[in-house]
């Protein structure tokens, strides 16, 4: 009967002490929510602590992002056809200014 008292309350407090801690990669930044509300920001990677039901974390990269789009083929204004190929590259400097207004990348 106390094994099974304890096994109830070990587990719980286990699971509990285990989602407040949150690891950054060097590649990574993240913003902290609570309860949906931006509240900072943490650009150093390692171990971080955070209250585990009140706060989220969403992480945001670091590096250079890149999206390549797929080549068309446009009309010139002498009927020739040319091939555009477009692309883009970014980097998120403020993720709490990018959450805001982009919510992903």
């Amino acid at each position: 009967m106390n094994k099974s008292i304890m096994l109830f309350f070990t587990i719980p407090l286990l699971i509990g002490i285990s989602s407040s801690f949150y690891t950054l990669n060097e590649s990574e930044q993240a913003i902290i929510l609570k309860f949906g509300e931006p509240v900072g920001t943490e650009f150093d990677a390692g171990l971080h602590l955070k209250l585990p039901i009140m706060n989220t974390v969403h992480k945001f990269e670091k590096r250079i992002l890149e999206w390549d789009g797929k080549p068309e083929e446009i009309p010139t204004k002498d009927n020739k056809y040319i091939f555009i190929d477009s692309f883009a590259r970014w980097i998120i400097s403020d993720p709490l200014k990018f959450y805001k207004s982009a919510r992903n990348e």
